[in-house]
């Protein structure tokens, strides 16, 4: 994003020049290139504690079967130093090209105006016929339950992930997508509550917990749930997630429970609406970013209020509990986080095997359903 002051009548002009540079006038001399070498090393450089460390350790479990298992973003430091630079032009005139572009313009400026600048500055701009296919790195589902444990001297605290296979994000194209989509914001949004309850005990399992529906990797969604320790029993906290998913699974969530939820987004958007003449101009550009990238509707928030005071209320208890069978239940297996301190001399580190004994033992467990304290208290 390139923010550009208007208090001068050149800035917005010589805003555009740059971003057409950037689009396909960049020159790439040999020294521009061996001058920018020692600076993203730098940044692989400072990047290089315990959490790249673990991250390293982590990365082909997470992503087995996928290419992104395979390498981080920067890239190797050894590729970065060496890589010739006919390489790098080759990149960029494989990539930066008009058909895998977009131009947001959000501000103060007339929508007749952007589109002369527009015209102006990116109308030359000519897709190849024989450009290289843009594809996508595949995400299959895990083919086993798989428990990685990772440590690191640096390391200060414990935590366990529990992720579950992804799934091809679907289109939010229609209403009914974006019934599915908030079904889902509504299972983690319960769940976390939950979580957050387990927290507030005197005795905690655990010194954060969540639930997550997220993107994994470009086009494929998934759940995840999170649990942090600090220097407490990692297991205990494995152990507690497991038995609460396990309540959710048998139980599934409780009407007055999903009645909080709804209201809750309701009012957020509800929120967004009463203050959408003081929305600042990156969050639209962020929007529109995830429109062109991601295909996320972007229908303004007047027309999301509107449905939204329809849609919800009509999502029932019984809905949200269906959402589980299919993305939790049926969400085949898992792959298991877990980072740990290193241990102190004597001590052996945890193993897999041992966490995946707890979560065993926590899935076979007598767990009762879920009650609503919030409702008792009421």
């Amino acid at each position: 994003m390139l923010p550009i002051p208007t208090d001068k009548p050149g800035n917005l002009e010589k805003g555009f020049r740059i971003l057409e540079d950037w689009a396909h006038n960049v020159t790439h001399l040999a020294a521009d290139i061996d001058g920018e070498r020692p600076i993203i090393l730098e940044e692989s450089r400072m990047g290089k504690g315990a959490q790249e460390r673990i991250t390293r350790k982590i990365l082909p479990h997470i992503f087995a079967g996928s290419l992104y298992a395979k390498r981080l973003p920067i890239g190797k430091d050894s590729i970065i130093k060496n890589f010739k630079h006919d390489a790098i032009r080759r990149f960029y005139k494989d990539w930066y090209r008009p058909d895998l572009m977009a131009v947001i313009v959000v501000g103060d400026i007339t929508t007749a105006k952007a589109e002369v600048l527009i015209h102006k500055h990116f109308g030359k701009l000519k897709t190849n016929p024989a450009a290289r296919e843009r594809k996508y790195a595949e995400f299959p589902p895990y083919k086993a339950d798989d428990v990685v444990v990772a440590s690191d001297k640096e390391e200060i605290s414990s935590s366990v992930e529990i992720n579950f296979s992804a799934f091809k994000k679907e289109d939010e194209l229609t209403l009914g997508d974006w019934r599915k989509m908030t079904c889902r914001n509504l299972l983690a949004m319960m769940f976390n509550e939950r979580l957050q309850e387990l927290r507030q005990k005197e005795n905690p399992p655990f010194t954060y917990g969540s639930s997550n529906f997220g993107s994994m990797a470009r086009g494929y969604d998934a759940f995840s749930l999170y649990a942090g320790a600090g220097t407490g029993d990692v297991k205990k906290a494995a152990q507690a997630l497991t038995e609460e998913l396990k309540r959710a699974e048998k139980f599934g969530f409780t009407a007055t429970e999903l009645e909080r939820s709804k209201k809750r987004i309701l009012n957020d958007i509800e929120r967004s609406y009463n203050n959408r003449d003081k929305t600042e101009s990156g969050s639209f550009v962020d929007e529109y970013t995830r429109y062109f990238l991601r295909k996320e509707p972007s229908p303004g928030i007047e027309y999301e209020f509107e449905k939204a005071k329809i849609i919800l209320p009509s999502i029932k208890a019984e809905e949200i509990n269906a959402f589980m069978e299919q993305y939790i239940k049926g969400g085949g297996k898992r792959c298991i986080v877990v980072t740990l301190p290193e241990p102190k001399e004597g001590e052996n580190l945890l193993t897999g095997q041992e966490i995946m004994d707890v979560i065993t033992a926590a899935e076979q467990a007598d767990v009762k359903p879920y009650e609503d304290k919030a409702q008792a208290e009421a």
